[in-house]
């Protein structure tokens, strides 16, 4: 484990390639830790490897930089060879990737989505509603996923109260 390079991943700064979304100032290490406080809050229990996945998954971006998720959209060939390097990144850094089983994939996955819409709700709102942002689809997608793994009521309770501006 390389203990600086884990501390300095936390400064990789999200959102930068996205103009409505790049001023909010949000870090790796804001994101990964929201997603560690989702995940405790709507897992009923999650697995040591799955908590140590969802609190390291963006460490590699270190490395790796942070690409886009239209970016990633557009070219998947370069999207996965940049994952496929981001991982290595991350190994490089934390030591070897938990094993994860298939339903922990699929909470790691809402689960960074779920943190994602929240602070586009929280920090630019009207991003959330533009049209062509694709948080619409994204959202469709969450709450089809949290039903499914039986978390859905209170992922619509979050996105409902942040949308309401209730916090």
């Amino acid at each position: 484990m390389n203990l600086v390079c884990l501390y300095l991943s936390g400064s990789v700064r999200r959102w930068h390639q996205n103009a409505a979304m790049a001023h909010t100032g949000q870090t790796d290490a804001d994101h990964q830790g929201r997603c560690v406080q989702l995940l405790f809050a709507l897992h009923p229990g999650p697995s040591a490897a799955l908590a140590r996945a969802v609190a390291t998954h963006d460490v590699g971006e270190l490395a790796a930089g942070d690409l886009s998720y239209d970016f990633k959209q557009a070219n998947p060939g370069i999207a996965a060879a940049h994952a496929a390097f981001e991982d290595r990144a991350r190994a490089a850094i934390c030591g070897p990737d938990p094993e994860l089983t298939r339903d922990d994939v699929r909470w790691l996955k809402l689960i960074d989505r779920i943190e994602s819409a929240a602070w586009v709700l929280h920090s630019n709102p009207r991003e959330y509603d533009r049209p062509g942002a694709g948080w619409q689809r994204a959202e469709a997608w969450m709450l089809l996923t949290a039903d499914d793994l039986g978390c859905g009521d209170a992922v619509r309770g979050l996105l409902h109260d942040l949308k309401g501006g209730l916090w």
